[in-house]
């Protein structure tokens, strides 16, 4: 098992100068981010299956936002798009697997739109939960499981909301690049004490509990991503050097009704 206090070197996945020492991201040369936040199991508490875990002060997560080498700060202004990472560590909140809140993107001051975002794995093995929600009922109509491996791209389409999963005994480092002026909702995960299906470890298996909370139930689909260079979506390379030769690739995060055709799961995971 690794002890994720030893350093972790990401820059050749990550394609910028960066590692993971003593539980934080270490930014070196002229690579620099906003703060880091970071969401205690405190602040977890209402998006859980179980109600009573001590130690509530305890870092799920940590979030670096608007990552970049200095030099590459003009580039993501003026294509409306930013790039962040976030860890994860690792243990069981009760049953469930260490988890992020979950959210979907709707842009500032404009309702009823919701807009993609493009995920990496960096370091260890994610799972994607990604639950399509109609607004006006609360229902859920589609629920998909996407499993992700080091260098290994996750496009979230349009309307759908997600969590990100450390189902290991290592932490889990994923980047992504989403829309710079959009906004990250939470109430409706939080309503619903999270999504459709608790990920859970039980005897030593992995096990999918349906959520109560939901009155409608679909069946959970599970996935892998495809390749789609078009979107940026390729393994062998990382997602920060490939904005950096192509830009355009990642029109689809701030324009999305340019791309619906092609925003799908059934194009984008291997369904």
């Amino acid at each position: 098992m690794m002890n994720y206090h030893e350093k972790i070197d990401l820059s050749k996945v990550g394609g910028l100068p960066i590692s993971l020492e003593y539980d934080k991201i270490v930014f070196k040369n002229n690579v620099s981010s906003l703060p880091v936040q970071s969401r205690t199991l405190d602040e977890l508490k209402d998006y859980l299956q179980a109600k009573d875990i001590s130690d509530q002060s305890r870092d799920i997560y940590l979030m670096y936002r608007d990552a970049h080498i200095k030099e590459d700060e003009s580039l993501f202004r003026n294509n409306g798009l930013r790039y962040d990472i976030t860890v994860i560590f690792f243990g069981l909140l009760g049953k469930e697997f260490y988890k992020t809140a979950g959210h979907h993107h709707i842009e500032t001051g404009i309702s009823k739109i919701t807009y993609p975002e493009i995920y990496e794995v960096l370091y260890g093995t994610a799972y994607f939960l990604l639950q399509k929600i109609t607004q006006e009922n609360e229902r859920v109509d589609e629920i998909y499981l996407i499993k992700g491996n080091v260098g290994q791209k996750v496009v979230v389409p349009p309307m759908f909301g997600h969590i990100t999963i450390n189902p290991t005994q290592e932490p889990l480092i994923v980047a992504n690049i989403f829309a710079d002026n959009v906004g990250s909702i939470y109430e409706f995960f939080k309503k619903h004490r999270g999504a459709a299906y608790y990920i859970t470890k039980e005897n030593n298996e992995v096990k999918f509990e349906k959520n109560p909370n939901y009155n409608n139930q679909k069946e959970i689909k599970i996935s892998e991503p495809n390749e789609f260079p078009e979107l940026g979506a390729i393994s062998n390379k990382p997602l920060y050097k490939i904005f950096k030769e192509d830009p355009k690739k990642f029109e689809y995060l701030t324009n999305p009704k340019k791309f619906v055709d092609i925003l799908t799961p059934t194009k984008l995971f291997k369904i």
